[in-house]
């Protein structure tokens, strides 16, 4: 599912992004996607992954809350509409 390309952490929550243009996800999403794929990073390093690409105007909060990991409600983030059509 990963390119070569993406070796770190934010490169490969880009690129789950990526694959998935229209799905927002909670960074404990994000955590379960990539250990679905065999990668396994810190919970933190996933969700400082999300806040730089956030900041870098990638990535943007939906205002949806889900219940996330302990059931505590959590933000989603999906791609901006700038990052979609690329």
């Amino acid at each position: 599912m990963f390119t070569k390309a993406a070796e770190t952490c934010q490169a490969l929550v880009l690129e789950v992004f990526k694959l998935n243009p229209d799905k927002d996800f909670t960074p404990y999403e994000m955590y379960q996607q990539l250990i679905k794929q065999g990668r396994s990073y810190p919970r933190s390093s996933v969700q400082r992954s999300i806040t730089d690409l956030t900041i870098e105007g990638i990535l943007i909060k939906t205002g949806e809350r889900r219940k996330g990991e302990f059931h505590v409600a959590t933000n989603a983030w999906k791609l901006t509409n700038k990052q979609n059509e690329i």
